[in-house]
């Protein structure tokens, strides 16, 4: 849930009675709609064909079909799974062999063995196909899932398998095996668009002596990935004795003047480890108003780098811009500190080349200050500027100084050569004249360093460009 303590993060300046009034109830509906999605993890279980109320034939280990990750699910009002009426209603959500992950709804129908319960058997309602190590496998109303209690086991007869009825006992069971875990929870925040970047802590209840796993991953409400936030998924794993864990989340600026938005971040697939408050629900509140009318802030690839422009159509008390670079851990770099006009009712137009080689997709962001200290930052869209267009390979890549580039698209001319470090500093520049169509270009005796370089082969100004490996 959104915490006062949360709230109270908010700018003081964001505080009019009017916003006041729109995020409370922003954060009564947030409230009033959420709901714990309790998990626990089992280690084994069995599926099977229907014989009778409480009992199962042609019975196989779900371990033997190449099915792992099982657990059991229930949306719940408390910290504890629930009963609806004398069903205990639920979720067994399992890996298959192909690696796809399924959650099959249905309700808890009987245990066994009669004695003391070292399993619940469940009856699913709808149908999911399993791709197993013998083929596709249905499972269906005609079938029953069977989940072990960690530490137990099942004896499976000639793969038939009984038990008792379920009753409110059993519920008292499974309960006690939740509460046996060490419980994972992750809390709401509120984040201004501004700040740009939320790091949502994961919480273990107690330090394990294992490993423990989670699984999460955003979801869209009225946030939408890509124009509100970056979409996050992935895996959380704690070791031994760790608690905390924690998840990065990009929230993007941009011109629009819009209400707060919600998104959610969702746990998933516990291993040796419940779930007691799967969601985290997140508020995107809107930037204060800043005395500038910023129309334009868009990034492109060119020949020398990636070329960072925006566009003021009027600025009023406005100081200095600040221009920052997501680097590869995830940190904003300051790369570029730009003076603002000041007063201006023209439209200014500012640009900045990042002549940095960087791999992969970068992310900018562009903050405005004015003379109070007030600011506000704008997020571009990922971009990567470098390792496109690879019509040019190169051979042997690593290379002692001497390789070959070799490309379908040689003809008569001149082509340049450069390599670059990861500076920007050329170390190498050739030009080359081709007098007939060829499908490689022979490069000799490069006296560099070991590393890592970027080689760019231009032909009338079209360039390609491929990392090259110095050993």
């Amino acid at each position: 849930m959104l915490t006062k303590t949360n709230v109270n993060q908010i700018k003081t300046a964001e505080k009019s009675p009017l916003y006041m009034l729109i995020l409370f109830f922003l954060l009564l509906h947030a409230n009033s709609i959420s709901q714990n999605t309790l998990a626990v993890p089992f280690s084994s279980g069995f599926v099977g064909d229907v014989s009778g109320n409480n009992s199962a034939t042609n019975t196989v280990y779900l371990s033997s079909l190449g099915c792992s990750g099982i657990y059991f699910t229930q949306n719940s009002s408390s910290t504890v799974f629930m009963a609806q009426g004398n069903d205990i209603l639920g979720s067994i959500v399992l890996t298959d062999n192909a690696g796809i992950e399924h959650e099959i709804p249905g309700f808890v129908k009987w245990r066994a063995p009669s004695g003391t319960p070292t399993c619940l058997v469940f009856s699913p309602t709808g149908t999911t196909i399993l791709s197993t190590n013998a083929g596709n496998y249905t499972i269906n109303s005609g079938k029953y899932i069977g989940i072990i209690f960690n530490g137990q086991t099942v004896n499976i007869s000639s793969g038939n398998i009984s038990g008792n009825a379920a009753s409110t006992g059993l519920l008292d069971v499974l309960n006690s095996y939740l509460s046996a875990f060490p419980t994972l929870t992750i809390p709401d925040y509120s984040i201004n668009e501004s700040e740009g970047t939320l790091t949502l802590t994961v919480s273990l209840s107690a330090p394990s002596s294992t490993e423990i796993r989670v699984r999460f991953i955003s979801i869209d409400g009225a946030a939408i990935a890509g124009q509100d936030y970056t979409s996050v998924t992935g895996q959380l794993i704690f070791a031994p004795n760790q608690t905390t864990a924690t998840i990065t989340l990009f929230v993007l600026s941009d011109l629009l003047t819009e209400p707060s938005e919600l998104l959610t971040i969702d746990l998933y697939s516990p291993i040796n480890a419940s779930i007691t408050n799967s969601t985290s629900n997140i508020l995107i509140l809107d930037n204060p108003p800043l005395p500038i009318e910023l129309s334009n802030f868009e990034v492109t690839c060119i020949e020398k780098g990636t070329e960072i422009k925006w566009t003021t159509t009027s600025e009023f008390n406005s100081d200095y811009f600040i221009l920052d670079k997501n680097n590869d851990d995830g940190e904003w770099i300051t790369i570029k500190e730009v003076d603002a006009a000041g007063v201006s009712t023209n439209t200014i137009n500012y640009s900045f080349v990042d002549d940095a080689i960087d791999y992969g997709t970068k992310l900018y962001r562009l903050k405005q200050v004015d003379f109070n200290g007030n600011f506000k930052f704008y997020t571009s869209n990922g971009i990567q500027c470098n390792e496109q267009n690879f019509n040019v390979e190169i051979y042997p890549n690593p290379t002692q100084g001497n390789f070959k580039l070799y490309t379908s698209d040689l003809h008569p001319g001149n082509y340049q050569v450069a390599i670059l470090s990861p500076d920007g500093t050329c170390k190498f520049d050739k030009t080359l004249n081709l007098t007939s169509n060829a499908s490689e270009i022979i490069i000799e005796n490069i006296d560099l360093k070991p590393g890592i370089y970027w080689l760019n082969l231009n032909s009338n100004g079209q360039i390609t460009g491929k990392k090259l490996i110095i050993n």
